[in-house]
């Protein structure tokens, strides 16, 4: 609701100060005083279009001020917070433009500098301004379906299909982008599958290499270790003078002798341990010579053992270690694409899920919307035959459209203001007058729902005659009683309705041509009736 505005410079406005009602505000003046200018100060803090021509000449700027108060929770508040305006209900909201001489404008919200695009957006939560020159909110498919939606009283179903449809379109793009990713990754774990299966296969033991390698080198050197073996122990027992044979013997020669001196003694047990181990020697040479024999099969299977190995280290690490611990990630990795694969199934359900939910509150709020518009068109209809639009038709369309996050309905206003003209868009069809009676009779149908922000009406009468006049300042003032009215008019039934009165009148002030805004008491009030029914005092 706004509360006062405050304009300068504006077409002839030098400076205005107006305190609004909360209820009906009533605009008078004579043609051409300078009702424009409030209107017009009114749209600039709406973020309409401004040129530099509604600067009042000599000036270099011209601005309007305008101070609103917001109910807790209201879509203008919400719209503040989205911003990352802080705004407390319980404090006056103020919207400031500016216009230079050079056509250049600021807008400012409380203290911070914004643009004309969000002071629209704003705007259009605070206040709707039917007038001659605009097409006003009418003209938006969006707002047509949210006063359908406001009649219907859809509002928690709406609510609750938006959360949920984001959801599905969250819970989508998720599962799309798994997907995605794991169709970018099916080499990788093909390649990953192959590893481990190659590993596995391999059966690599610890320490395998290094026996392998060992045995290898011993099968290798077989035939030379064989000579050597038959070499040795033919030396020490098989030829024709074997050494044992000899060390026997003199074993035998020393012993009669070590009693006799220490040397011999010492040479008699040196001789005989030499005999003892060297005989030793040739049995363990003799238990050997079997051992490495010359085994070509078993060559050739350490070897083709000892590639697989070799080939392990190339592809997985340079030792048995290296080796366990790829697969060890590898199979970290595989068990990260098993978990994906597990989510994807779970976004899958519940993707379902939504779906499901989502078509049945589709369709509950389809229903809905459909049988409330025959109710909201005939009731709007009705309130067309009391403002003088007799012969008008009014009519409601639902247009299947793709599901967004409102549903799956296209909502049309069709409107005609005479019985010879065709049905079209309820805003590319009537004049400002009539346009403004349609948008008081769509607000007096919803006024119980409260919904509605601050109306400005502009010449809502016009064309009528006193008769209808009385009934359109009947029907504003009980509309007050829910929201905010502005409304300019030239009735004085309509305006003897209003529960505050402000005159806009043009006159001199120092040799210039000037216009003054003023909050009529009853006296004044009562003059300025006289007036405007042609009763000169």
């Amino acid at each position: 609701m706004i509360r006062k505005i405050l304009i300068k410079n504006l077409i002839l406005i030098d400076y205005a100060e107006v305190e609004f009602s909360p209820h009906l505000n009533i605009i008078t003046g004579e043609s051409g005083s300078g009702k424009s200018a409030l209107l017009s100060a009114l749209g600039l803090v709406l973020g309409r279009k401004a040129t530099a021509e509604i600067i009042r000449k000599e000036a270099d700027m011209a601005w309007a001020e305008a101070f609103f108060t917001l109910p807790e929770g209201s879509e203008a508040e919400k719209l503040l917070q989205e911003e990352g305006l802080a705004f407390s209900p319980s404090s006056t909201l103020s919207i400031r433009r500016e216009i230079s001489r050079s056509g250049k404008t600021r807008c400012f919200i409380g203290e911070e500098l914004t643009n004309a695009a969000f002071l629209r957006l704003l705007g259009a939560k605070l206040m709707q301004m039917a007038d001659q020159n605009s097409h006003t909110d009418l003209s938006s498919e969006s707002y047509q379906r949210n006063l359908l939606d406001l009649f219907a009283q859809i509002k928690h179903q709406l609510l609750s299909f938006k959360a949920s449809f984001e959801e599905e379109k969250k819970v989508r793009s998720l599962l799309h982008n798994l997907i995605e990713e794991e169709g970018k990754k099916a080499r990788e774990r093909e390649k990953i599958e192959m590893s481990l299966q190659e590993i596995a296969a391999a059966k690599l033991q610890e320490g395998e290499e290094e026996s392998l390698s060992q045995e290898h080198h011993l099968l290798a050197h077989a035939q030379e270790i064989q000579e050597k073996i038959q070499t040795i122990h033919s030396g020490l027992q098989d030829n024709p003078h074997p050494i044992l044979a000899k060390l026997a013997r003199f074993t035998s020669m020393l012993k009669p002798l070590a009693p006799i001196h220490p040397r011999f003694a010492e040479s008699y047990e040196l001789v005989k341990n030499a005999h003892l181990e060297l005989d030793e020697a040739a049995r363990l040479l003799l238990l050997s010579k079997g051992q490495f024999d010359v085994q070509p099969a078993r060559m050739q299977a350490i070897e083709e053992r000892l590639q697989v190995v070799e080939s392990l280290k190339k592809k997985y690490g340079e030792n048995y270690e290296k080796i366990v611990e790829t697969r060890r990630s590898l199979e970290k990795i595989q068990q990260a694409h098993e978990k994906e694969g597990e989510e994807r199934e779970l976004l899958q359900t519940r993707l379902l899920s939504l779906e499901s939910a989502n078509n049945a509150l589709c369709r509950e709020i389809h229903t809905q919307r459909r049988s409330s518009a025959k109710d909201f068109q005939e009731k709007i209809s009705t309130e067309l035959m009391a403002l003088n639009l007799s012969q008008s038709r009014f009519q409601i369309e639902l247009q299947p459209l793709p599901r967004t996050s409102h549903g799956e309905d296209g909502v049309a206003f069709l409107f005609s203001a005479n019985a010879n003209e065709a049905l079209q868009q309820a805003s590319a069809s009537a004049s400002g007058g009539e346009l403004s009676r349609l948008m008081l009779a769509i607000q007096s149908v919803l006024a119980a729902n409260g919904d509605a922000p601050t109306l400005i009406f502009d010449e809502i009468d016009a064309n009528v005659g006193g008769k209808t006049a009385s009934m359109i300042g009947e029907k504003l003032q009980q509309l007050g009683k829910y929201r905010q009215i502005i409304c300019v008019t030239h009735f004085v039934q309509v305006a003897k309705c209003a529960d505050l009165h402000i005159l806009v009148q043009k006159g001199e002030k120092e040799g210039r041509v000037s216009t003054t805004v003023t909050v009529l008491d009853k006296t004044a009030q009562s003059q300025e009736f006289n007036r405007m029914v042609g009763i000169t005092s």
